[in-house]
């Protein structure tokens, strides 16, 4: 029995010593922290549904406001980090280059994987039978959508921050930006969480249409999650820069946020520029895209299709489609909060 206790406190003693290795914690800190950080946002989300749910209409208009407050100090931050790094202004060119390419890749993709979809599948014309009654819900959707005065004005906010990054802020200051990032980022997810816990009539529509409609949301994210894996060798982007990029999939506010404060400046960009340059792919071939199939706008657009894209899209494919495209654009809302930080931390351990 003492033979036992002994090699009880000697294994205890050895424990102990391995602790007091420098390496040793600093390798149990990290995967700790790296821990920590994964989940974080899913809490933030967590606690916006959970603050949706109480249906507190003032809460609701607050979070409303403060969330495009958070987005315009989001944007800002971006472009005050670009204009801190000289390097990257020089390159800034070749960056949007790259990003056009990636973005004309990842919207190929998509709509090739949702018009093979559409012909085989899902037909959409006899999926949509069981809206006859929301043409009204739709076309209240609609005249909310459109291109609102925050999106005109986010590239001011971009250049605004690199003018006051390049002029007015030292690089031993940069720090402090992170820190402002961070906190803008916890308002955007708790805003985004509210939002979500106090409007469930997505749910509705979901029962109407059935379960048919998701497979559009995996093709688009399959599409896209295959455009960067082909293009992204190509054009010599790092491999988590080129796949998170393409999968914000035209949320492009919360993408190059996030990619800016986990991955560093010159992914920010990316993140950014990838999915402004989808919606602006996506509108110019709107015509060649319909003649496709009518699924392929609504590929295209992506998470666009809930918003700044949801009229010309609907106006292209018919108000009954265009229900499709809303719902299909607010699922790709909904989950792109979830994937960034899921695929952030699966890169990471990858590459």
């Amino acid at each position: 029995m003492s033979k036992k206790r002994e090699i009880f406190w000697s294994f205890l003693a050895k424990g102990f010593c391995n602790l007091k290795n420098e390496l040793f914690k600093s390798e149990i800190k990290l995967i700790v922290k790296g821990g920590v950080s994964m989940w974080l946002p899913f809490l933030y989300l967590g606690l916006g549904i959970l603050i949706g749910f109480c249906k507190m209409k003032w809460l609701e208009k607050l979070f409303a406001k403060l969330i495009y407050i958070a987005l315009v100090v989001v944007m800002m931050v971006i472009g005050a980090n670009i204009g801190i790094d000289q390097g990257l202004i020089k390159n800034i060119g070749w960056i949007g280059l790259k990003a056009a390419g990636l973005a004309l890749s990842v919207v190929g993709f998509s709509v090739l994987y949702s018009v093979l979809l559409e012909r085989t599948i899902v037909p959409l014309d006899k999926m949509t039978e069981s809206l006859d009654g929301e043409k009204e819900s739709l076309d209240k959707d609609t005249e909310k959508a459109g291109i609102s005065l925050f999106t005109l004005c986010i590239p001011l906010y971009v250049l605004g921050g690199v003018g006051f990054g390049y002029f007015l802020i030292s690089p031993e200051y940069a720090k402090f930006l992170g820190g402002l990032m961070t906190g803008s980022l916890i308002v955007v997810y708790v805003g985004i969480g509210v939002s979500i816990g106090s409007d469930l009539s997505v749910f509705r529509y979901l029962y109407l249409l059935g379960w048919r409609v998701l497979l559009f949301t995996i093709a688009i994210i399959a599409g896209s999650l295959t455009g960067a894996l082909v293009m992204t060798p190509l054009l010599s982007i790092p491999w988590s820069t080129g796949i998170l990029s393409a999968i914000g999939m035209s949320y492009f506010t919360l993408t190059g946020a996030f990619m800016t404060q986990n991955f560093g400046t010159e992914a920010g960009v990316y993140g950014f520029l990838v999915n402004v340059f989808r919606d602006f792919i996506t509108v110019l071939l709107l015509p060649l895209l319909v003649r496709l199939g009518k699924s392929a706008p609504i590929a295209g657009a992506a998470a666009g299709s809930m918003d700044i894209l949801l009229l010309p899209v609907t106006r292209t494919i018919g108000s009954k489609l265009g229900l499709v495209a809303f719902i299909t654009g607010t699922i790709i809302v909904l989950i792109v909060p979830f994937l960034l930080p899921l695929f952030s931390e699966a890169l990471k351990l990858l590459f």
